[in-house]
Order: C-alpha cells, then structure tokens, then sequence
C-alpha cells in the first residue's frame, strides 16, 4: 500500500478501524469489469447483513484516496479488519470465492477484544 500525505475522510478511517471486516472496493463508472463486480457486492451485502461493511471509492472522484492506496486497475479490492490490512485482490472475483476470503479471513467481529 503507497502511502501519500493526505488524511483520509473520518469515515472511512473509522471503516478501516472497526471491528467489523470492511471490504473496500475502487471502482470507476467506466470500468466494464467494475459493472460486473457491482451485483455480486449487492448479493453479498444482502448476504452477510452486519457481517460486512462495503465502501466503494470512485477512483475519479477520490482520485487521493486512490493515490494514497496505490491503486493502478480496477476494480481493486482491499480487506480490513481493526486497521490490518488482511487481502488484496485485483481484478473481477466470482461471488462464491469472494465469500470464501471474508469467511476465513476476517473473525467475528464479536469473537474479538
């Protein structure tokens, strides 16, 4: 992860923080791959309710957000839990491998201190 001088927005760093996994998705308006991603994270979300946050970052409109991950394609997939970057995924993912990454990375928001 590249870090620039910027501060990111509170929310997202409260996001990143938590103790529940957050999934953080830059994607772009034009990006084919992206369209295709955006229903299997509607699913998933519907899926794992509480389980998961889910913030999608536009790599247009929050170019330093983008620039601060360090992020060249999209769509690109970051997994956080408690500030911990845990996974780092590149590209269009199927549903089911994607809920297998959460499933045995992430741990129980309630089963940590």
């Amino acid at each position: 992860m590249k870090k620039k001088s910027i501060e990111l927005p509170a929310s997202l760093e409260a996001n990143i923080n938590a103790k529940t996994p957050l999934l953080l998705v830059f994607h772009a308006q034009w990006c084919q791959p992206c369209k295709g991603l955006a229903p299997i994270l509607t699913d998933l979300s519907k899926q794992m309710g509480d389980g998961i946050l889910i913030q999608k970052i536009d790599v247009d409109r929050e170019k330093n957000i983008s620039d601060y991950f360090g992020v060249k394609s999209m769509p690109t997939l970051f997994l956080f839990q408690q500030g911990e970057l845990i996974w780092k995924h590149v590209g269009i993912i199927t549903k089911s491998s994607l809920e297998q990454v959460i499933k045995t990375k992430t741990i129980k928001p309630y089963l940590l201190k």
